[in-house]
């Protein structure tokens, strides 16, 4: 019986260089497939929304959720959404600013990615989630100066009669 050795190593043109540009585009990729329903048209959420976010909680379940009220007012322009944000004056932890402007929610399919919610002190916050005809669940992240993570937690929303 004959053995074979056989050797291999990457050829030399596939520098670490190259390596991490691909795999930053494999990891793009991958990413980009998630969470939305591509091929699907976009759904309308436009209107009146009431809810609640739960700061440091995935869910309204959960040990030591606060329940924060908030509502918006959604406008939408094909998968484009838009609009305002607010959270009832006197609320503990809506902060001295308690209106938002809503920019740059887009819509994909049922999932509502990267809609932004500005405040007049430059704090924002990002929030993605899906939705249903008549409600929404997802994730909500703020960043203060400098895009430093302020709070993080869950949402939901239900379309307002």
């Amino acid at each position: 019986m004959v053995r074979l050795r056989v050797s291999w190593s990457w050829p030399k043109y596939f520098s670490s260089t190259a390596l991490a540009i691909v795999a930053g585009f494999v990891l793009q990729a991958c990413a980009g497939a998630g969470g939305g329903d591509s091929g699907q048209p976009p759904m309308n959420i436009a209107g009146n929304w009431t809810g609640a976010s739960f700061p440091g909680c995935r869910s309204q379940g959960g040990e030591h959720c606060y329940h924060r009220p908030i509502s918006f007012v959604l406008t939408q322009n094909g998968d484009r959404v838009s609009g305002s944000y607010s959270c009832p004056v006197g609320n503990m932890m809506c902060g001295t600013d308690n209106t938002g402007n809503v920019e740059n929610g887009k819509m994909e399919g049922s999932y509502l990615r990267d809609l932004r919610v500005t405040f007049s002190d430059a704090t924002n916050c990002m929030y993605q989630g899906q939705f249903t005809a008549d409600s929404g669940n997802g994730e909500y992240m703020c960043f203060v100066g400098g895009g430093r993570i302020a709070e993080q937690g869950g949402w939901h929303l239900d379309r307002a009669q």
